[in-house]
This record gives C-alpha cells, sequence and structure tokens, in this order.
C-alpha cells in the first residue's frame, strides 16, 4: 500500500510482540502499527498518541479464529472465543 501511494518506509523494526512494539514507541524510537485495544494504558497515561487509520483497505481489516472444519474446540479454545466476541471491543461483531 505505501508503495501504492509512492511512499516507501523502511522499517527499524520488526516485531512479532507487541510489547516490543510498545517499548519501542513509549521510548521514543519510532512509530508502530497496533489496535487500540493494545495500548489502552499508554493512551490512559498520555505516553502514546493514537492516529486512526484512513485508508479504506485497513480500515476495513478483520481478525479471525481458525479451526479445523468439523473438529470439536476444546473448552479452553471455546473459552477464550467466548471471551474474545463478548469482552474485547476489537474482536465484536460491528452493529
Amino acid at each position: 500500500m505505501a508503495a501504492d501511494s509512492g511512499v516507501a518506509l523502511i522499517p527499524l523494526l520488526e516485531a512479532s510482540s507487541i510489547e516490543v512494539l510498545r517499548r519501542f514507541v513509549t521510548s521514543g524510537l519510532g512509530v508502530t502499527f497496533l489496535p487500540k485495544f493494545s495500548v489502552v494504558t499508554e493512551l490512559e497515561r498520555g505516553e502514546v498518541k493514537c492516529v486512526p487509520l484512513t485508508d479504506s483497505l485497513l480500515v476495513q481489516a478483520s481478525a479471525h479464529l481458525i479451526v479445523r472444519a468439523q473438529r470439536r474446540l476444546p473448552t479452553s479454545v471455546d473459552r477464550l472465543v467466548g471471551f474474545l466476541s463478548q469482552e474485547m471491543t476489537a474482536f465484536r461483531k460491528a452493529t
């Protein structure tokens, strides 16, 4: 998407850990793309600023839990799915 817009992005850090990305930003080393719910505490403390994305492809992004068809979920996974869908605003269906 950046290239389509004529922008060249050169990442300073690539990580699969939200904690590492949060520390990268709160240390003043750069910016990152994270869901808002993952930085609620830092937002409340004024340690970070949230800039909503406006690109239509990014705004329409969604998360999915994928499991094998016809597979009965273990109780722990079923409870996790229930928690995510009920408690985490990022995983609620849009109304």
